[in-house]
């Protein structure tokens, strides 16, 4: 086993690993435990031990709006700033919900989908009066 490990982990692929790593962000879609996940899971592919390094990643590579929020809340620790992350992920971040004959979407005597927008998409997340985004599995990509 150590001898496959030793002609395949080279320092160039460990290198490599390393500068991905570097460039990690969280996804639009990601829930700051899976980026911290992921962090973690690239962090040992690059051979990084040092915790204080993935944690000082996750507070840089966190979406703008999560990041500035956990600014504002006086975030010191590093518990701190993931309690606020996912404290402002659950509050803020809309929910896709995706089932068949979704009841949560109006539907007149035909069972046609009724939407209520013009289609246009004006800003970062729909203004509903909760976050959570309808949409039907049955109905293809637009």
């Amino acid at each position: 086993m150590e001898l496959l490990k030793s002609h395949y982990i080279t320092p160039e692929l460990i290198q490599n690993y390393e500068l991905e790593f570097n460039d990690m962000i969280q996804g639009e879609q990601e829930h700051p435990q899976i980026f911290l996940s992921r962090l973690r899971e690239a962090a040992d592919l690059a051979n990084i031990t040092s915790e204080a390094v993935i944690e000082s990643w996750l507070r840089a590579g966190l979406l703008r709006d999560i990041k500035q929020f956990c600014i504002q809340s006086s975030a010191r620790t590093f518990q701190d700033w993931l309690n606020h992350a996912e404290g402002w992920w659950n509050a803020n971040r809309p929910r896709k919900i995706a089932m068949v004959d979704n009841p949560f979407i109006p539907r007149n005597v035909n069972h046609a989908l009724i939407y209520h927008d013009d289609g246009v998409y004006h800003q970062r997340y729909p203004t509903n009066d909760h976050n959570i985004e309808l949409i039907d599995a049955n109905e293809g990509p637009a």
